[in-house]
């Protein structure tokens, strides 16, 4: 088993991708909002305090010890390839100056370890649990089984039948409250694309069940444009049919395929309108940045309204068309009842 030292320098290369700064930028911004209470401030202080501990006093042999205790636990007839892995697994270590602060690379290690674990049946992890786990790796054998759970649920050839495994996985998440687990689970899922379909599938399951924050969470970070869209468009269905329209708008500025976009903004529109919630309304409106849609859709509800006979708010929203010729057109039908 390797031990190896880092240097003190890192060289950090710049991002250049503008929609991996947009999100990243996002993320960050509604992490920050998260906190901006007092007693958020203070819960953030004693865990981050607590955490900054924890790293600070951490004992780098504990983690050599128990990637030794996996590897004696696991059989050289049987799983010499996953005993292979746990060899060749680095624990590295960087000091940072002035506080002499051990940064441990706890994340990449612990990934090394499932990495190396992975292909182990529920069996083979279930004698592995007696080992103790070191400190800030305690939900370890867990992740190790969320992803086998998943991994049997993405196999499952049948769409229904898989779609019917990966809601069962989203509600049991829901129960346990521990959503930490299922970003590392999926992260060990080799092929991008399935790792995509699972996080929208389990998005999507989430809605169903009316965890929409979490439904979020779960949909933002996926990388693929299409599935990350398609999965807040399923946010943004299942908050309108709730009437958490305000909310509904903020995911929907999330979509960044912007036909899907605007079919979101015209259906939180005439729920809105539908609901009489005229300021929320004429908020949503105002977001459709492409002129053309905004005049569509202000016609088809100045039109709902006519039939409605609400008269006056007809011409309100009439009167909000762009395209000038469109305006016209049914400012004057509108007195005939269009």
């Amino acid at each position: 088993m390797s031990v190896q030292g880092i240097s003190n320098t890192t060289h950090l290369h710049p991002i250049e991708d503008t929609s991996i700064i947009k999100r990243l930028y996002q993320d960050t911004s509604y992490s920050v909002l998260k906190f901006l209470d007092l007693t958020s401030l203070k819960g953030f202080g004693t865990a981050s305090s607590k955490a900054l501990g924890d790293v600070t006093n951490y004992n780098i042999d504990k983690i050599k010890a128990f990637i030794k205790a996996l590897h004696a636990k696991l059989s050289p007839e049987t799983h010499a390839k996953e005993r292979q892995m746990l060899e060749e697994i680095p624990v590295q270590v960087k000091v940072i100056p002035p506080r002499e602060l051990p940064l441990l690379k706890l994340k990449d290690i612990k990934k090394s370890i499932l990495e190396a674990l992975k292909s182990l049946d529920k069996s083979a992890v279930e004698t592995l649990k007696s080992i103790p786990v070191p400190r800030l790796f305690e939900n370890l054998f867990e992740v190790l089984e969320l992803f086998l759970d998943l991994k049997a649920a993405y196999l499952i050839p049948n769409e229904y039948l898989r779609s019917d495994a990966l809601k069962a996985i989203a509600i049991a998440l829901c129960k346990e409250k521990e959503w930490d687990k299922l970003f590392e689970a999926v992260n060990l899922i080799p092929n991008e694309s399935i790792r995509n379909s699972v996080l929208e599938n389990i998005a999507e399951n989430l809605c169903e069940v009316n965890e929409w924050d979490k439904a979020l969470e779960v949909a933002k970070p996926i990388p693929n444009e299409f599935l990350r869209s398609s999965a807040l468009k399923e946010v943004v269905k299942a908050l309108c049919e709730v009437k958490e329209w305000v909310k509904a708008l903020e995911v929907a500025n999330l979509i960044s395929i912007e036909i899907l976009r605007k079919d979101f903004f015209y259906r939180t529109a005439l729920d809105l309108s539908n609901a009489k919630e005229w300021d929320k309304f004429f908020e949503a409106v105002n977001l459709i940045s492409n002129e053309f849609l905004r005049s569509s859709t202000l016609e088809e509800i100045a039109k709902a309204l006519c039939k409605a006979k609400e008269w006056d708010k007809a011409m309100e929203v009439a009167n909000l068309i762009p395209d000038e010729n469109t305006r016209s057109s049914i400012l004057n039908k509108i007195p005939q009842g269009i």
